[in-house]
């Protein structure tokens, strides 16, 4: 990458921020010493990495170039505090490590200028204090309070980070991230790929003498994307090929949405938005003999012109049911769609598995061997997983979850698998996986009950 000297630059105007096109997500951390959300870091990475690099594994950008953020430096010690040594120091850290992969179109100072902006217009403290969610040691709130909280400011989902306190023995709120779209006009749903805050209650812990939020640098991000790689030189740390990972079937997941919608609220997670009366596609999955799952992250974005054609046909068969349709879909072409792609790329993938779903309807299937929801009757594993061959002669796998009020097994998920080429249907290894031998539920949809 191109080195560039610092120079003194007019403060730039949030007019100019603006107009930059970039995508991100803004992370905030409870700071124990100070008053507010103090900002973390400006990361920027290529669209492919944001999109399904959902470990975070930040691009180096290595620049070495001295740093002068005075006309911002107020603003940076209030806002941009480091937590643990000398502000500038951090400041350079950040810059060095982070801002060179934006320096064509966001240099030095609207580099920071832009973090604090969105900082501004997203107060974290604030926000949670609208919804009565404020700093206390002795009560705990609820994840999804915490995260209805943000939801309701942003009107997107928000993602949360904690961790566990030994000494109390709870969890506890440290972090938490917004997400932006490319253009950082608007937001978007987070992935949400980080559980440690679990399903129960978290504590919201005062600051030991003046409690205050705060983004903290080394551990909250604010992570941008720019959508037109041409305006970004990218570190070959982040271009370098991987070795194609190795696989041999295909699996198609189909979802029954009230099992497992009612398996979300048991866990903690997400809340379902809609609920479709019939089994919808969950994924398209790569698999190996071994059983160990293979990693097929992707090495091209997805964007939604690439699935225009196929864009009506996703909408009613692979929804989203708890959040917003095209996320769920570059998240499962981000996870699973890299392994296939050098055959299937992107529409391929898609359209095959809406091709296989279309041939193998499975509550189609299951009610021709009567077998169909009912809150009140229990069908036997094994009578599903025949119901299932009879129609595609090689066997399912089944997943179920516990229902602890019912105490009984209750079915949410049935997968078929193909062979590699996609062309014909193959044995999945697990017929009864997770539902055991004996006897499952297939529920009801809510509004049947």
């Amino acid at each position: 990458m191109q080195k560039t000297p610092i120079h003194r630059k007019k403060f730039p105007s949030r007019a100019l921020l603006k107009k930059k096109k970039i995508s991100g997500v803004l992370s905030s951390l409870f700071n124990n010493g100070r008053k507010a959300f103090a900002i973390s870091k400006l990361l920027v990475e290529n669209e492919n990495v944001i999109q399904y690099q959902i470990n975070l594994l930040f691009m180096d950008c290595g620049l070495t170039a001295m740093l002068d953020i005075r006309p911002l430096e107020q603003a940076l010690h209030s806002n941009w505090p480091n937590l643990v040594g000398k502000d500038f120091t951090f400041w350079k850290t950040q810059w060095t490590k982070h801002g060179g992969c934006s320096e064509a179109t966001f240099p030095k100072l609207e580099y920071f200028n832009l973090a604090l902006h969105l900082y501004e217009q997203n107060n974290l403290l604030n926000i949670l204090e609208k919804e009565q969610i404020v700093p206390d040691d002795k009560k705990l709130y609820n994840v999804s309070s915490v995260f209805a909280a943000v939801h309701n400011h942003t009107s997107h989902d928000p993602e949360l980070s904690c961790y566990h306190d030994p000494k109390l023995n709870v969890t506890a709120l440290y972090q938490i991230r917004i997400c932006l779209s490319t253009n950082g006009t608007s937001f978007i749903n987070c992935f949400q790929t980080d559980d440690s805050c679990g399903d129960k209650g978290l504590l919201f812990p005062k600051k030991i003498k003046k409690k205050k939020f705060g983004l903290h640098l080394n551990i909250m991000s604010i992570l941008f994307v720019f959508s037109l790689l041409l305006l970004l030189e990218v570190p070959k740390l982040c271009t370098a090929e991987k070795k194609e990972e190795k696989w041999n079937y295909f699996m198609l997941v189909q979802q029954w949405p009230t099992g497992f919608c009612e398996y979300q609220i048991i866990a903690g997670k997400r809340k379902c938005y809609i609920t479709p009366d019939k089994f919808v596609i969950h994924g398209l999955w790569p698999q190996r003999n071994d059983g160990k799952v293979p990693k097929c992250q992707s090495k091209t974005p997805l964007y939604r012109r690439d699935l225009k054609p196929l864009d009506q046909a996703l909408r009613s068969d692979w929804p989203n049911l708890v959040g917003q349709d095209f996320n769920f879909w570059k998240s499962q072409w981000g996870k699973h769609g890299g392994c296939a792609e050098a055959t299937l790329p992107k529409a391929e993938y898609f359209n095959l598995a809406l091709h296989i779903y279309d041939q193998n309807k499975i509550l189609n299937i299951l009610e021709k061997e009567q077998i169909v929801p009912d809150d009140k009757k229990l069908y036997n594993v094994s009578s599903v997983v025949a119901a299932v061959h009879n129609h595609t002669s090689h066997d399912p796998e089944l997943s179920c979850y516990h229902d602890p009020k019912l105490n009984v097994t209750v079915l949410y998920q049935i997968r078929i698998c193909l062979t590699k080429n996609g062309t014909s249907l193959t044995n999945c290894l697990n017929p009864d996986s997770s539902c055991g031998d004996q006897s499952l539920l297939f529920p009801k949809k809510e509004e049947e009950k």
